[in-house]
């Protein structure tokens, strides 16, 4: 995955991206790949200052990861996944090939008498109360799994325009469709540190790609949950470090890498989700940095399987210091 053109805007106007910066989104990009399912990344960084590391990292990840097919490659795949879904689950339906989508609620799955199955959804449109039945295939790109549960929640969500940035998806998503990406979720990563520098960060700052200057945000491209309105698809998340529940997700889902963003993040909260992979960013300049890196040093020394050689990674720059090794997946 190779981005050109990248820019941010600060007070004078656009400037070109710093070569560390890009380093960071080459790195996402680098581990995006999954590997043995026994074993899970570890990657340590110390760096000079944090700022915008997680949201570049971020980025590299879920672009790379959304240029790839490996949801359900099968029918029979997707069947045995519709078939855990439970009756009156809230769904989000779409008609066409539109920017519109509708609330409703899974209705069950039917097979004909050739054997071909369907998805049942009620959804409502105004006051229209509508059941469709579609077909298993067409199902996969129409509906969408809310992310409430609730149905109380659910009867809150109107028919709504899904909101996503068309123009700067296509420059980074390299052919992949946009609306794909903005309709359904999948946690790609989980950013664990400030939630306020992470929302300026990531909802604020201004970026745009390629020669005619695409404009946005990180935000339009990481989709996190947290900075999303009610409903919404997204593909990564940020949770609070100093979080008193010990679960990631409200509903248990495991994103295919956590990002640790500065050394207080990483000490509370090293002994969960071992089941994905790692990114460690420590800050140089925080004062629980050594105890932290000696942490980090601890995982290596009585956990490590094997070291671990990032492919295709840019070098990093000068006063970067980093440890990459693979662990057993718990």
């Amino acid at each position: 995955m190779l981005l050109t053109g990248l820019h941010y805007q600060n007070g004078c106007g656009w400037v070109v991206m710093p070569s560390w910066a890009v380093s960071y989104i080459s790195l996402g990009s680098a581990i995006a790949t999954p590997g043995d399912p026994r074993y899970r990344l570890v990657i340590g960084l110390a760096v000079p200052i944090r700022a915008y590391a997680a949201a570049l990292t971020a980025m590299g990840i879920v672009i790379s990861r959304a240029q790839m097919s490996f949801d359900y490659t099968t029918e029979s795949e997707y069947l045995n996944y519709v078939r855990n879904i439970k009756i009156g689950t809230p769904m989000f339906y779409r008609t066409s090939m539109t920017d519109s989508c509708y609330p409703g609620i899974f209705k069950g799955l039917i097979q004909d008498k050739l054997g071909n199955y369907s998805v049942r959804v009620a959804w409502q449109k105004g006051k229209k109360h509508i059941l469709s039945t579609i077909p298993l295939r067409e199902a996969l790109k129409r509906t969408q799994v809310s992310v409430n549960s609730s149905m109380d929640q659910r009867k809150k969500v109107v028919a709504h325009e899904i909101s996503f940035n068309r123009e700067l998806l296509e420059v980074v998503l390299d052919g992949q469709n946009p609306w794909d990406f903005a309709f359904n979720s999948r946690l790609e990563c989980v950013i664990i540190g400030c939630v306020n520098t992470l929302r300026h960060e990531i909802k604020e700052t201004e970026i745009s790609f390629g020669a005619r200057h695409i404009e946005g945000t990180f935000q339009d491209v990481l989709r996190a949950r947290k900075f999303l309105s009610e409903g919404s698809a997204y593909r990564s998340n940020v949770i609070p470090a100093d979080r008193e529940q010990a679960s990631l997700t409200d509903n248990q889902e495991i994103p295919y890498a956590v990002i640790f963003d500065g050394a207080m993040s990483f000490l509370k909260w090293r002994d969960y989700w071992r089941q994905s992979n790692w990114i460690v960013l420590l800050d140089k300049t925080e004062s629980c940095f050594h105890e932290a890196a000696n942490q980090l040093n601890n995982e290596y020394v009585e956990k490590r399987v094997s070291d671990a050689l990032i492919e295709n990674a840019l070098e990093l720059p000068q006063g970067i210091d980093i440890i990459s090794f693979q662990e057993g997946s718990e």
